[in-house]
C-alpha cells in the first residue's frame, strides 16, 4: 500500500523545479498521508476461541479508534493527533464514517525523500492489523483553469479483511477574482449584497407594520428564507476569499507545508449549493406574480390544496421502487422461469396504472373543487388591469405638465404688462402664484431664462421662454395623442380616453346648421297648425249636416206616418223650407 503512495506523488517535474501532475497541475504544498486505527481489544472475543485468538481489531468505530501511541513515537506518524488540530472533516467510506484525527506524515516534495520516508514507515510496521484506512491528501492548482483540485485518495481496511479503495476530488474555484470578468462578477456581487441588505429592511419595515400577521404569507416566508440564504452565501464569501489569501501568504513564505484547502473546498462546494438554492426560491417568486391571471390562480390554488394529499401519495409511491427499475428480475426468473416473469409484468402492469390513476385523480379532484369556486369569482387584479391603471397614469401625468405650462404660459401674458418690455420677477411670481406654484418653482422657471441674473426677463428673453414653453407643450400634446392612440389600438384605453374634440370652426358649423334646422322646423310646425285648424273646421261643418239630415229624416217618416201632413200641405211645404235652410241647401 505504501509503495502504491510513493509511485504517483512526486511525477513529472516541470521547467521551473516545482512537482506537478501531467505538467499541468502544481502541486500545492507537500502531500499528507493520514492512518486510523482501532486497538487489539475493541471486539469481544468468545469465550471458547479466547486460547487461540488472542486480539481481536474490530470495524472502525470514530467514538472508539485507537488514539494511544505506537511504533518509535517520536513524531505525528506515530503519536495521534485529533482533528481540531489537523483541520479534517468526517469521512463517509464504504465500510464506515472515519474521523477527520490520526496519525501522518507529510511527504518530501522530493522523490528519494519520500521514498525514505515511506521506506522508514514499511520497517516500522506503520501499517499493520489494527488499520482501518489510509488517507492520501495532496492539492493541485491549474492555472489553465483557475481551479484548485483538492484531492483525497483512501484505502479502507474493513474488519472483515481486504482493501476497498475509494477517492474524492474536490474541483473549485478559490481564487475568484484575477480576470477582467471576475470583477464584473465582484460588482454584480457587491449589488446583489445592497439589493439584500435593502430587502432587509423592506421586510423589517413589513414586519413592523403587519406584527404577527406577517409571518402568516408563505411568500413572507420565502422572503426570509431567501434573505437568510443570500447573507449565509455572502459571509461565506467574504470569509473564503480572507482565508485563501492568508493560506496561500502561508504556503509562499513555506511552501514545504501541508496545504489544507479540505475545509474550504468542502464549503466551496456548499456555497454553490447555497447559491443554486437561493436562485431556485429567487425563481418560485415568479408564482406569486404570474397569480394575477385567473388561470394561473386556479392551478397554483389546485396544487395548494392538494399539497397534502400529493405528500402521502408520494410517500407510498416511492415504496413501489420497482417502477424505477430498482428490482431482482433475475432472482424472480431463477425462482420460477414461468411464474416469475409473468408475476413481474402482472405487478408491474397493475401497480403502475392504479398508482398513475390514484396521482391524477387526486388533482383532478382538487381541480375541480377549485374551478367551481373560482367561476363565479372576478379577477382582482388582471395584468390588463395593472397595465390599463399605468397607461392611465402616464397619461395623467402628461395631462397636468401640459396645464402647467398652459398656466405658466397665461401668467406670463398677465404679468407682461408693458407688451413687450421687460418683465419683472415680482409681477411674474405674483401672477404665478395665483395659478398654483410653488416659491421653489417659479424660482426654477425664473432662473431657466434669466440668463443674465437680473431679475427682469428682457423681450429676447422672454420671446426665448415663450417659444420653450410653446415647444415642450406641444411636444407634450403629440406624446400624449400618441399614448392615446397606442392605448385605443391595445385595447388599453380607459373610459376617460376619448377621440379628439372637434375644432371651433366645426363646432360653428355645426351650431349654424342646427339653428337652420331648427328655424324649418319651426314653419312646418305653423303651416301644420294651419292645416289642422282647416280640418277642424270641415269636421265641424260636417257634423252639422248630420245632425240636420237625421233630424229630416225624422220628421218625413213622422209625416209620412201621420195623416195631418198630408191633409195639410202648407205645413209639409214649411218644414221642407227648414230642413234645407239647416243642411245648407238655400
Amino acid at each position: 500500500m505504501l509503495s502504491m503512495i510513493a509511485l504517483g506523488t512526486m511525477e513529472p517535474m516541470r521547467a521551473d523545479g516545482r512537482q506537478s501532475i501531467c505538467y499541468d497541475n502544481l502541486i500545492i504544498g507537500v502531500p499528507r498521508v493520514r492512518q486510523l486505527r482501532m486497538s487489539s481489544n475493541s471486539c469481544l472475543i468468545p469465550t471458547d476461541f479466547r486460547e487461540d485468538i488472542r486480539e481481536c481489531y474490530g470495524p472502525y468505530d470514530v467514538t472508539h479508534e485507537d488514539k494511544t501511541s505506537f511504533g518509535p513515537m517520536n513524531g505525528t506518524a506515530w503519536i495521534y493527533t485529533p482533528s481540531d488540530e489537523l483541520e479534517m472533516s468526517l469521512f463517509w467510506g464504504t465500510a464506515s464514517l472515519y474521523g477527520g484525527g490520526g496519525y501522518y506524515v507529510d511527504l518530501s516534495t522530493n522523490r528519494s525523500e519520500a521514498d525514505d520516508q515511506l521506506q522508514f514507515l514499511f520497517d516500522n510496521l506503520w501499517l499493520d492489523r489494527g488499520t482501518r484506512a489510509v488517507f492520501l491528501h495532496f492539492t493541485s492548482y491549474n492555472p489553465n483553469l483557475n481551479l484548485f483540485s483538492v484531492a483525497q485518495i483512501v484505502v479502507e481496511a474493513p474488519g472483515s479483511g481486504g482493501l476497498i479503495s475509494t477517492s474524492e476530488f474536490r474541483s473549485v474555484k478559490l481564487l475568484r477574482y484575477v480576470t477582467t470578468f471576475d470583477y464584473f462578477v465582484l460588482a454584480c456581487e457587491c449589488i446583489f449584497l445592497l439589493f439584500t441588505l435593502y430587502y432587509i429592511v423592506e421586510e423589517i419595515m413589513e414586519i413592523s407594520k403587519h406584527k404577527c400577521s406577517y409571518f402568516t404569507s408563505v411568500w413572507n416566508w420565502l422572503d426570509i428564507i431567501i434573505i437568510a440564504l443570500s447573507l449565509i452565501c455572502a459571509a461565506f464569501n467574504i470569509y473564503r476569499t480572507i482565508k485563501v489569501n492568508e493560506l496561500l501568504d502561508d504556503l509562499l513564505q513555506n511552501p514545504d507545508q501541508f496545504a489544507n484547502f479540505q475545509l474550504l473546498s468542502i464549503w466551496q462546494v456548499n456555497f454553490n449549493y447555497g447559491i443554486a438554492v437561493t436562485t431556485f426560491l429567487a425563481w418560485m417568486k415568479i408564482f406569486k406574480y404570474i397569480s394575477f391571471n385567473k388561470t394561473m390562480t386556479q392551478l397554483s390554488s389546485t396544487l395548494g390544496n392538494c399539497a397534502k394529499d400529493l405528500a402521502g401519495f408520494a410517500v407510498i409511491y416511492t415504496l413501489f421502487r420497482i417502477i424505477l427499475g430498482d428490482f431482482d428480475f433475475a432472482a424472480l426468473e431463477r425462482a420460477n422461469s414461468v411464474f416469475g416473469p409473468i408475476y413481474f409484468i402482472v405487478y408491474v402492469f397493475f401497480v403502475f396504472f392504479v398508482l398513475l390513476n390514484m396521482f391524477i385523480a387526486i388533482i383532478n379532484e382538487t381541480y375541480v373543487g377549485v374551478k367551481s369556486d373560482l367561476q363565479n369569482q372576478t379577477n382582482d387584479f388582471e395584468m390588463k388591469d395593472f397595465f390599463k391603471t399605468r397607461m392611465k397614469k402616464m397619461l395623467d401625468r402628461l395631462h397636468r405638465k401640459k396645464n402647467r405650462i398652459e398656466k405658466l404660459q397665461q401668467a406670463m401674458e398677465l404679468a407682461n404688462t408693458n407688451k413687450g418690455g421687460r418683465m419683472d420677477f415680482l409681477e411674474l411670481r405674483e401672477h404665478l402664484n395665483s395659478q398654483g406654484f410653488t416659491a421653489e418653482e417659479i424660482d426654477n422657471v425664473f432662473g431657466r431664462f434669466d440668463t443674465d441674473q437680473d431679475k427682469t426677463l428682457s423681450s429676447v428673453e422672454q420671446l426665448k421662454m415663450q417659444a420653450k414653453l410653446e415647444e415642450e407643450k406641444m411636444a407634450l400634446v403629440s406624446e400624449i395623442a400618441k399614448e392615446e392612440q397606442v392605448a385605443l389600438e391595445t385595447g388599453l384605453a380607459d373610459e376617460t380616453i376619448q377621440v379628439p374634440p372637434v375644432t371651433q370652426r366645426e363646432f360653428t358649423r355645426a351650431l349654424k346648421r342646427l339653428g337652420r334646422i331648427e328655424t324649418g322646423m319651426s314653419t312646418m310646425m305653423q303651416h301644420l297648425s294651419t292645416v289642422l285648424q282647416g280640418l277642424s273646421s270641415v269636421e265641424k261643418a260636417k257634423l252639422i249636416r248630420r245632425e240636420a239630415m237625421t233630424e229630416l229624416l225624422q220628421t218625413v217618416i213622422t209625416c209620412i206616418c201621420s195623416l195631418k201632413c198630408m191633409l195639410d200641405p202648407s205645413r209639409f211645404a214649411a218644414l221642407y223650407v227648414d230642413v234645407e235652410y239647416r243642411t245648407g241647401f238655400l
